[in-house]
């Protein structure tokens, strides 16, 4: 040992790039919570001007703008945050970008999967324990998720042998309460980052509001690419708005769930290396909050997929919702329901009435892993032309569209 460790010597502060990566980070965690709606350029533009010494320049070089440069940036960005607002809910609408994970190339194809999962069953719920936080609960919930995602990582193998595409996954959907928040960061986080896998899962209930009652919700967690600054693994949580009748009676006589929907996210997946071309705008609701007529009219004209998390007893209608939505929506319509009910689908407005049912899980109780492709993204985004040439491939749009 050096003579110079044991004596009282004055020593400077030894800065990790760690901490001069992220201990001054300005991006949307920095803020606070997981559901607050802040847009990307809020976060792009604080970064640009509060960047410190010994951090990776911005790639806009915001902070070498002049102030009557920024001035009129912070104002377009005004202006289009309120154009974003839906005229029939007045939900804000923020777009949330999502660089692809490796190697772009051109024409990358959609492989989506959807988990239609048991947990909770019907027995699980307690007006005492609507957090599900019992341990022998917890236990069997946390083994069943577990398995659910090993079970995606094995139909992977099997989806290889006659679909080939290096086991690569985009983007994995799980129903509505699927996923306890104490799993979030064991389970769900880890598995995006392994696979670069975008998700979209129902949590339990959960206080996200100190001194609030619970809030159902869902969350995006979405690995992105960042130049200068590697694989980020980002979390954004979709709030469920409307109540359904299955969850009003746990608010008599206390009310210990309300609704909650800040905003409404869409995540843009970046499917072609040409950086002009729109991205694929993925977004989703959770189960009541599909039937919102409000929600799908504001929805139409700027998504490209809407899924549906559900735990569902009435199946029927909420088949018969995804076969009408799909066509008033004109886009993708899939619907992820638990398996102690059954009827997971998805439906594109095709020309043909056997390509229109992209699956329908029927049957409870089933657990079971349902995969689709959109392989021509750029034929996806090009749909309502492709309809009006009335080709036979698309329906034809509806009204309006």
């Amino acid at each position: 040992m050096s003579w110079k460790e044991a004596q009282p010597l004055y020593r400077p502060t030894r800065g990790h790039w760690l901490q001069r990566q992220y201990g001054f980070y300005n991006g949307h965690e920095a803020f606070g919570d997981d559901w607050l709606p802040i847009s990307q350029f809020t976060q792009d533009l604080l970064f640009s001007l509060l960047i410190w010494p010994g951090c990776r320049d911005s790639k806009d070089d915001g902070d070498e703008l002049s102030l009557e440069t920024t001035l009129a940036n912070v104002k377009a960005a005004v202006a289009s945050a309120h154009a974003a607002i839906g005229s029939a809910t007045g939900l804000l609408m923020i777009k949330v970008a999502a660089p692809i994970p490796g190697t772009r190339r051109k024409g990358r194809p959609l492989r989506a999967c959807v988990v239609q999962s048991i947990m909770p069953e019907e027995a699980d719920f307690s007006a005492s324990d609507l957090e599900m936080r019992e341990p022998s609960l917890r236990r069997k919930h946390r083994k069943h998720l577990s398995t659910a995602l090993a079970a995606v990582e094995k139909m992977l193998d099997l989806r290889e042998t006659h679909k080939p595409d290096n086991k690569r996954l985009d983007w994995l959907i799980l129903p509505e309460l699927s996923v306890h928040p104490d799993d979030v960061a064991t389970h769900l986080v880890p598995f995006a980052r392994a696979f670069k896998t975008a998700i979209l899962a129902g949590m339990v209930y959960e206080q996200v509001v100190p001194g609030q009652p619970l809030v159902n919700s869902a969350l995006w967690v979405i690995p992105r690419i960042v130049e200068g600054q590697g694989l980020q693994t980002i979390i954004r949580r979709q709030g469920k708005q409307h109540l359904s009748p299955v969850e009003q009676p746990f608010n008599v006589p206390t009310e210990q769930i309300i609704g909650f929907r800040p905003c409404q996210w869409l995540v843009g997946y970046e499917w072609s290396p040409d950086v002009a071309k729109d991205p694929l705008w993925l977004t989703g609701s959770v189960c009541y909050d599909a039937t919102d007529l409000k929600l799908a009219s504001d929805l139409r004209d700027i998504s490209d997929v809407f899924a549906i998390p559900a735990l569902n007893r009435d199946v029927g209608t909420f088949d018969q919702m995804a076969q009408a939505l799909h066509y008033h929506m004109f886009q993708l319509v899939l619907v992820a329901n638990n398996g102690a009910y059954g009827g997971s689908n998805a439906h594109m407005p095709k020309g043909g009435p056997y390509r229109r049912q992209v699956f329908h899980t029927h049957g409870q109780p089933q657990a079971t892993i349902s995969f689709f492709e959109i392989d021509d993204i750029e034929e996806m985004k090009s749909r309502r032309q492709h309809g009006l040439a009335s080709s036979g491939e698309w329906k034809y749009p509806p009204a309006g569209c």
